[in-house]
């Protein structure tokens, strides 16, 4: 009976051995090999040595301090590395010796960064980058995460600090809860830049500015000495940012007047300056630009001269308003603009005037403005608010005496046309109806006067090839102010992304992408258009997996004063 009873046992137990073989789980990608051992239990990888992920296919490799490191990064290929961190700051230093490769540098604690998910990055084209991570005071894991938009050799440097603030404050402040308090004279993160004091009224002598730099005054404004400061920069190339703040100095997040357009001449006026001590700091946005800087004192009697002597008089140093104006300038005219009928106004460089039509039919609407000589009106349009240098759906700048502006079908909805001062400028504008189209280069005219454009081919003139691009393909590009470049991506998938990126600027393209037709900046269904950045991406979704086709347009903004060179990608998955 015992034989019996173990003969059952073992027949049992090996019932049971063959169940668990018959139940065993596979892994992931087989743990790509000798870099991981599978638990045939879970179906979980157990990852050997460096290597990470699901499927272990990941190698972090650990970054030693002050080491310089030497690798590869090939094109949308992602390379990690990590550390652990005692708290103090520190900076992730990458070279490319390849001037035509570009790598971005993305840092994040905790836990792999990606394109969407990071604590710091550093996405510019230039060739040696460096990202500053400042003190948290605690023990931190830290991953670094390098994709390689094109193909490139780099050396990746961590550099420690034993000091909680960057670079020890330069020997020109103390350090204080990880921040540098800047010695009077000196300003900056790490007290790097001198504060030099500035002559009202005096050019200063040209200084070369260099990416990520900056370039201090102070000026002490006396009680009795000014009601306007006019601030001016020329340029001959590259792009400086003017932040003005008063009591203090400016940064990129603090400041109380800005100007951080494209212009080689900036202009900027503040009225009524408090008395006491101004601040004037000049930020280099593009390498190696000279400038020089001025700022003019003087005692206006009225801002804007009042817009002119049709809008307001000035009584001492206010203006009051004639009949249908309003506004500190009188820059506002109040009621609807008449079609047919002749306007005029006055701004001041750097100032606007207002007004607003409604046409209420299909009909195109053509707004014409005449300037006077050797002088410099800009004409901005915009639907349901008031438009600005770098929001709008119409514009015409330049120095033309006249600008016209044709609107399709401007519908029922309220129209804001605003002139603004590039220059001291006087202005003549009217606005009239018609419904003949313009120029249709590939297309035909339709009964409300716009072009239907022929396939291949987009823009308000049908002018504008549209270029097909497969996916995954990289084309290169430029454009210029005011211009379109358009593609078309074909892909059954439920989803694609377009991506753009500016070669050596940043945040002077916008990218717009469209499910009907070439994009326009008054129709369009998807957009990015930020200014901060040299990346622009647009992701579109849809119910389900079918073909589609996308219409991407590449747009030279306002800031764009030259030309922008980019580059432009588009992906969808196969699902």
């Amino acid at each position: 009976l015992q034989m019996q009873a173990r003969s059952l046992i073992v027949l049992y137990l090996a019932i049971l051995g063959l169940s668990w073989v018959v139940q065993a789980r596979d892994c992931p990608n087989n743990c790509s090999g000798a870099n991981g051992r599978c638990n045939t239990l879970t179906g979980v990888c157990q990852c050997v040595g460096n290597w990470n992920g699901d499927d272990c296919s990941i190698l972090i490799t650990p970054l030693a301090a002050n080491r310089p490191t030497t690798g590869h990064a090939e094109f949308r290929n992602w390379i990690y590395y990590t550390f652990e961190s005692t708290g103090n700051a520190f900076q992730i230093r990458v070279t490319q010796p390849n001037r035509e490769g570009d790598v971005d540098v993305y840092v994040r604690k905790n836990e792999r960064p990606d394109a969407i998910h990071y604590d710091y990055a550093d996405l510019t084209t230039e060739a040696d980058v460096t990202v500053d991570v400042p003190a948290n005071n605690q023990v931190t894991r830290w991953y670094v995460g390098l994709y390689g938009f094109q193909s490139t050799d780099y050396t990746i440097t961590l550099v420690t600090r034993t000091s909680t603030c960057p670079e020890d404050c330069s020997g020109h402040g103390t350090c204080s809860n990880n921040e540098c308090v800047c010695t009077t004279g000196w300003a900056g993160r790490a007290c790097e830049t001198q504060i030099e004091e500035l002559n009202a009224n005096q050019w200063t002598p040209q200084v070369t500015l260099e990416a990520t730099k900056w370039k201090y005054y102070h000026m002490r404004v006396a009680a009795t000495s000014a009601n306007r400061l006019t601030l001016s920069v020329i340029m001959n190339s590259g792009d400086v940012d003017l932040y003005v703040k008063y009591g203090g100095v400016p940064t990129q997040e603090d400041w109380d007047y800005a100007d951080a357009g494209v212009m080689l001449n900036t202009t900027m006026v503040i009225e009524t300056p408090q008395p006491g001590d101004w601040y004037f700091g000049l930020y280099g946005y593009a390498s190696s630009t000279p400038f020089t800087f001025r700022v003019l004192t003087a005692v206006a009697e009225c801002p804007n001269q009042c817009s002119g002597a049709t809008h307001g008089t000035c009584n001492g140093v206010q203006c009051r308003c004639n009949a249908g104006f309003s506004g500190t300038t009188c820059e506002t005219y109040t009621q609807l603009i008449q079609f047919n009928q002749r306007y005029e106004g006055h701004v001041d460089g750097g100032e606007w005037n207002y007004w607003k039509v409604q046409s209420g039919t299909s009909n195109n609407m053509v707004v014409s403005l005449t300037q006077s000589d050797r002088q410099d009106c800009d004409l901005y349009i915009n639907s349901g608010q008031l438009p600005t240098r770098f929001q709008y759906q119409y514009r015409h700048t330049g120095i033309d005496k006249d600008s016209v502006i044709r609107i399709d079908n401007p519908g029922s909805q309220l129209w804001w046309v605003g002139v603004f001062g590039f220059t001291n400028c006087d202005y003549v504008f009217n606005v009239t109806e018609g419904s003949s189209c313009p120029r249709c280069v590939n297309g035909n005219c339709d009964a409300q006067g716009r072009c239907i454009c022929s396939p291949g081919f987009g823009g308000e003139q049908c002018d504008v090839p549209v270029v097909e691009v497969q996916n995954g393909q990289k084309v290169q590009g430029s454009v210029s102010a005011n211009e379109w470049k358009y593609y078309k991506f074909t892909a059954t998938s439920s989803s694609i992304q377009a991506l753009v990126k500016e070669a050596t600027t940043r945040g002077q393209i916008w990218l717009f992408v469209s499910m009907a037709t070439a994009p326009s900046l008054a129709a369009y269904d998807y957009a990015d258009q930020a200014l901060n950045t040299a990346l622009h991406k647009v992701s579109v979704s849809i119910a389900s997996s079918r073909q589609q086709t996308y219409y991407i347009g590449v747009y030279g903004n306002p800031f764009a004063e030259h030309t922008v060179n980019f580059q432009l990608a588009a992906w969808a998955p196969p699902f």
